[in-house]
Parts: C-alpha cells; sequence; structure tokens
C-alpha cells in the first residue's frame, strides 16, 4: 500500500510539471517574441558558431561556462537554427526544476506542500519569463536543484550512486553558470554532519570519508571533463578574469548603484516574511534536510549583495529557496490549523501564530498572482501573430535577409538580428557584450581591424 502510494504521489508531480509545460505552451505568448533579453541573442549566437565547428574560447569571446552553449548547438544540428526550439530546451529545464522542487517536498512533506511549491516557485518575479529565455541562470538552477533532491535521495536510503549523481549534477549546474558554487561547501558539509560520530568525546570524521569522496569524485570528474576537452586549461581565467575587471570599471560601479539587491526584491516581501516561519516548521519538526534551503538563500543573499551588478534574473538564487521554505511554512500552518479545527481547539495561542502564516499567505497572493497571470493570454490557444511592440524587429531582420546576398558578415550590437536572419558573424566580432566592451576588450582598433 505505502509503495502504491508513493507511486501516485510520484506521477502527480510527474502530471503537474507536464501541466506546467503543457500551459506554458499554449497560453504564453513566448514563439511570438523577439527577444526577451539581450542574453538570449548572445546566447544563441554561441551556439551558432560553436554548430559551424568554431570553437569556444578559442576562436570566439564567451565569460560563462559552457553546458547550455554545448546543449543548444546540439540541438540546433537536430532542428535547426530555431529559436523556439532553444526556448523549448529552457522550458523542459524549467518542468525540471518545478519537478525535483514538488518531488523533495512530497516526500518529505506530503502532496498539499508538493502544490504550494508549484504555485509559490511559478508565481516568483520573472519565473514565467526565465522559464521561456535562453538564459544561462534557470538552468544552472535547475541542475542545481536536481543535485539537491538526489543528495536528499542517499539521506534517506544511504544508496552510494545518488551520491555521485548529485557531485555530477552540481558540477553541470557550475558549468552552466557558476554562482552555485556556493552549494558546493554546503552539500560537503551536509554529507560530513550526516556521517560523522562521537568517539570518547570527540568527533569521528572516519565514516564521512567513503561519501565525501564518492560526491567529490562525480562532482571532480564531471567537472575535470568539460574543463579539460570543452573550455580547456588555458581558457579557464577567461571564466573568471573578465568578471573581475568589469567589476571595477566605472560604468559597472554605477551599474551597481542603480540595481541594489534590496531594490529588486520588493516584490518578494511577503514570500521573505514567509520564510521564518519555514524555518520554525524544520527545527520543529527536526526535518534538518531542509536546512540545505535555509543556508542556500543565505549564500545567495551573500553573493548577490557582493556581486556587481545585480540583473533581475539574478534574483532567481534567493527566491528559489525562499519559496520552497514558504511552501513548508504554509502547508503545515494549513495542515495543523485543519486539525485543530476538528479537534475543537482552534482558540489556542498557537493559532494566531499559524494564522499569522495564512494572512502572509493571502498577502502574497495578492501580491504576485495578478501579475503572473498577465504573463500569459488566456483567450488563446496561442496560434496568433507577433507582437506589435517587436514588429520594428521582425521587419529589421526581413530587411537584412533581402540584403544578404551583398555582404559576407553581418556586424550587429544585437546577436539576434544575425541569428534570426541566418546571417553569418565574424567570431571576434559576434559577442560584444557591455560587460567585455566596459574592459576595452576588443578595442577599437581591433574591430577596425577586423
Amino acid at each position: 500500500m505505502e509503495t502504491i502510494t508513493k507511486n501516485k504521489g510520484q506521477l502527480l508531480v510527474v502530471l503537474l510539471a507536464i501541466l506546467f509545460l503543457v500551459g506554458m505552451l499554449l497560453f504564453h505568448p513566448f514563439r511570438f517574441r523577439f527577444e526577451f533579453d539581450f542574453d538570449e541573442g548572445v546566447n544563441l549566437i554561441k551556439a551558432m558558431l560553436s554548430m559551424q565547428g568554431y570553437q569556444i574560447y578559442t576562436d570566439f569571446w564567451s565569460d560563462q561556462p559552457p553546458v547550455l552553449t554545448v546543449l543548444l548547438s546540439l540541438l540546433f544540428r537536430v532542428l535547426g537554427l530555431n529559436v523556439n526550439a532553444g526556448r523549448l530546451l529552457v522550458l523542459g529545464f524549467s518542468a525540471l526544476l518545478l519537478g525535483a522542487a514538488m518531488e523533495y517536498l512530497r516526500r518529505k512533506w506530503g502532496i498539499l506542500h508538493a502544490i504550494l511549491g508549484l504555485i509559490l516557485i511559478i508565481t516568483v518575479p520573472f519565473y514565467t519569463k526565465l522559464s521561456v529565455s535562453i538564459m544561462i541562470g534557470l538552468p544552472s538552477i535547475a541542475f542545481a536543484m536536481a543535485a539537491f533532491l538526489t543528495l536528499i535521495y542517499w539521506h534517506e536510503s544511504a544508496g552510494e550512486p545518488w551520491l555521485v549523481l548529485s557531485g555530477a549534477l552540481l558540477a553541470l549546474s557550475m558549468m552552466t553558470k557558476i554562482w552555485t558554487v556556493i552549494l558546493a561547501p554546503i552539500f560537503f558539509a551536509g554529507i560530513l554532519i550526516q556521517k560523522a560520530g562521537w568517539q570518547q568525546n570527540k568527533i569521528d570524521l572516519r565514516p564521512s570519508r567513503r561519501p565525501l569522496i564518492l560526491w567529490t569524485g562525480g562532482f571532480i570528474l564531471v567537472m575535470g571533463i568539460i574543463l579539460l576537452f570543452v573550455v580547456r586549461p588555458s581558457n579557464i581565467a577567461e571564466l573568471i578574469i573578465p568578471h573581475l575587471d568589469a567589476s571595477q570599471t566605472d560604468t559597472m560601479q554605477t551599474l551597481a548603484e542603480d540595481g541594489r539587491v534590496i531594490s529588486f526584491l520588493d516584490d518578494s516581501t511577503a514570500l521573505f516574511l514567509l520564510v521564518p516561519f519555514g524555518l520554525v516548521q524544520v527545527v520543529r519538526s527536526k526535518s534538518w534536510h531542509a536546512l540545505y534551503l535555509i543556508a542556500w538563500a543565505l549564500a545567495g543573499l551573500l553573493l548577490l549583495t557582493w556581486n556587481a551588478p545585480f540583473w533581475y534574473h539574478h534574483q532567481l538564487l534567493i527566491t528559489l529557496p525562499s519559496a520552497i521554505l514558504g511552501s513548508i511554512a504554509i502547508g503545515s500552518a494549513a495542515t495543523e490549523l485543519r486539525e485543530r479545527f476538528r479537534a475543537a481547539r482552534l482558540w489556542r495561542p498557537r493559532s494566531l501564530y499559524l494564522l499569522t502564516v495564512l494572512g502572509l499567505s493571502t498577502v502574497l497572493a495578492y501580491q504576485r498572482i495578478p501579475p503572473t497571470l498577465n504573463n500569459f493570454r488566456i483567450d488563446l490557444p496561442n496560434f496568433g501573430t507577433y507582437e506589435p511592440s517587436d514588429q520594428v524587429d521582425f521587419e529589421i531582420v526581413a530587411l537584412i535577409g533581402k540584403y544578404a546576398d551583398q555582404t559576407h558578415y553581418l556586424f550587429t550590437d544585437r546577436p539576434m538580428y544575425a541569428f534570426r536572419s541566418g546571417m553569418r558573424v565574424h567570431p571576434g566580432l559576434a559577442v560584444i557584450t557591455q560587460k567585455r566592451y566596459t574592459t576595452g576588450e576588443p578595442s577599437q582598433e581591433e574591430i577596425a581591424a577586423i
């Protein structure tokens, strides 16, 4: 009976993730948007060049890890150069993220918590947009969430393959976007604490050696393969130095002043207020595995406070674990209130605490559900035409295509124009981001020479 219930719960998680995919496909107008973010064009043009045989880091510039570029180039070899194919790949990562988060909540807390987790994550600011934007942040966090779930599997069963898989998934996450490096010491510490014991009033670390070696082995194996054979040792500095150099420029300092972390998190105030209640529930139920999420959110906040500048998509590193903790708080409060109501124990001091949690959840729903629904067009299935605001961009692409046979390369600071028109771009000038240009690379002389 327990196995049947477990299988039904897993099936429900899968069905909910599929329902999210179907809803996005039918009612989110992503297929008709020219560009959600400048980074979309950058990631697409890198994948196009990689598909054409150019070597990332050697033939064309990139300051980001290569996993998404490699996946996109493989996808384009099969489906051809298509923007929406790339967006569907990212949408698949979003479903993976949601499925992993819901499976954790279902296994550890219950079905109600899993459903609440789905709602809270989807209503996180910019989540639906990032689910269909060809950017590296969400895929990186999807890998990280899968690494967290497989680590929880190991904590439950001590099955060693889960440890190796967790390390490998975190390596893939970091090689998509390096910001999830903050999770490596957190996961390492969790494994260490799980297996460490006491011997003669001293901490005995010997039982933790094997699991730490296995987790680290999976991590190093995947990380090593990617760094050695895709990035290559001579190019590793390109993943670090441009970020450090750019953060010291006047332009980035000004952007850092204008875009502080706190100003981007205002829309998530009610969600963050629920986090302490989630922590109380974690401690009260002695569900220590959820401390990974607390550490994740705090480490993410510290990283993004230090990082300059802070962009809207960075907040997902904080809001995702916060949404899971918020769903723990709401789900547990609702369950306990229901039990108290049935037992006629509603008018007790603790009920005020529980009603406060539900009150915050009402504020959160009022704050986040309407703007999330505004991203959808429920009068469709979405088989409409291009957004009016994008019409000029599509007309420019058509104009480029009209004169394509009269030029060899297209030089543009909007890579999406080159990708959508199918024009060749010189690898040396294909990727010119604000971060790269503010550090003086390429110089005006290099641009003129090319």
